[in-house]
């Protein structure tokens, strides 16, 4: 009997290593599956605006893993995985999220383990020899933002340590110079770091994007942007 419960543990305890990352697929159409392909020949990409070609969406990735006994070189290669299968060529990450130092700690001393490391990305099917009609033209000239109601779609903003993803914020430009945009913000959809008519700067990246809003601005938002405008070029 002892031996039995000695085998059943070390099954076990095998399992959690050799099943140590996991990847669920949620196929989107399945009329864009396509026959498997090999994981190596799936590229990973970290934005959209970085794949080269125009691609179909194939399926969503979940991924999960113990952080202590695992890498995030590791998740990608389970996710290149289940893209195969379902003949994606590419993988669009949507994000990683770490464990905190504490989650880490609560972890290791509550079940002798890591705590979990989850990922997300999008598996796609990039045509050859297409290109990337979905990138946003932008204005030739920086100059051409400045004292513009603008609206931007940034893929990472980084805040206290970690990442927003996906953020959007509208606001008047004051300033554009080698990528990095400073306005004030009139909205946006992360508050906790993007606070309403405060100035900020922000360093775009290629992925990136940012359309001028036709509609503008009624006149009461105008004095108060003006009158921010003239407090800043004081300090600047």
């Amino acid at each position: 009997m002892k031996k039995r419960i000695v085998w059943l543990a070390v099954v076990f305890i095998v399992a959690q290593f050799v099943a140590c990352v996991s990847t669920n697929t949620t196929v989107l159409d399945q009329s864009k599956l396509r026959e498997p392909i090999d994981p190596d020949d799936v590229v990973i990409y970290t934005t959209a605006g970085k794949v080269p070609g125009d691609y179909e969406e194939i399926a969503l990735l979940n991924s999960k893993a113990d952080s202590a006994s695992t890498s995030e070189a590791q998740m990608f290669k389970s996710m290149r995985k289940k893209a195969a299968k379902v003949g994606a060529n590419a993988i669009i990450l949507d994000a990683v999220s770490e464990p905190t130092v504490g989650a880490k700690i609560a972890a290791a001393v509550l079940f002798g383990s890591g705590a979990e490391r989850k990922g997300k990305a999008l598996a796609v099917y990039v045509i050859p020899g297409s290109k990337n009609t979905r990138r946003q033209s932008k204005p030739s000239e920086p100059a051409d933002f400045i004292d513009k109601y603008v609206k931007i779609k940034a893929q990472n903003y980084p805040y206290k340590g970690g990442n927003f993803t996906n953020v959007v914020i509208r606001g008047v430009v004051f300033d554009n110079q080698n990528g990095t945009i400073t306005l004030m913000v009139l909205h946006s959809n992360i508050p906790e770091a993007l606070t309403i008519n405060q100035i900020k700067k922000l360093r775009l990246d290629q992925s990136d994007s940012i359309e001028i809003i036709e509609t503008g601005l009624d006149e009461a938002t105008k004095e108060a942007v003006a009158e921010k405008k003239m407090e800043w070029e004081e300090n600047n």
